[in-house]
């Protein structure tokens, strides 16, 4: 207590952040601390804003290029329902027999959808030529295709027939890597 009498003296506390000696104003004793608390309530907001922006950036993940969980609606299923029939009565007077599980095996195969992974698209057939020989030596079974666009031959590396699943893991695979990949069936 006497060292705050002492402080006080006859007018009061005096102001830290006046010029004037002579200034009647009541001073803070905790001036100093509140500016130090001050500046480190910045400081950690200018530091937590730093470290968003840069985890926003860097640590952002991919986003997911296809959706597998897809569901499609039918509008008209009564009519989807009844062209397969007329194609199943269609197969069966072309046999002369009644379809047996064989068939239908096999016709399922046939009609099996199939995707192929293009990856690149090259003017010079040298350039995509090393790519094949460069993607076949890691064990996959890519072909250079040529593709006439107006006048133009364009050659890409084709990868397939695939699955959709297998297809499309390829495709993220080599989009990863920084090429250009397409799925065609």
């Amino acid at each position: 207590m006497e060292a705050l009498k002492n402080c006080m003296g006859a007018k009061g506390f005096k102001n830290k952040r006046s010029n004037d000696k002579g200034s009647s104003q009541v001073a803070d004793p905790f001036y100093d601390h509140k500016r130090k608390s001050r500046h480190r309530l910045i400081g950690s907001l200018l530091f937590a804003v730093f470290v968003f922006i840069i985890v926003e950036i860097f640590f952002k993940e991919n986003p997911d290029y296809f959706i597998k969980d897809l569901l499609v609606d039918v509008p008209n299923e009564e009519r989807a329902k009844d062209k397969i029939v007329a194609e199943f009565r269609r197969l069966v007077s072309l046999l002369g027999r009644r379809l047996n599980e064989d068939d239908i095996r096999m016709i399922k195969q046939v009609n099996q959808r199939r995707w192929n992974v293009e990856i690149g698209s090259f003017l010079a057939k040298e350039k995509a030529s090393t790519l094949q020989k460069k993607i076949s030596k890691e064990g996959y079974d890519a072909k250079l295709r040529r593709k006439k666009i107006e006048t133009i031959d364009v050659y890409t590396i084709k990868i397939g027939p695939l699955k959709l699943e297998a297809a499309e893991e390829l495709r993220l695979l080599f989009l990863s890597r920084g090429f250009s990949v397409t799925l065609s069936r």
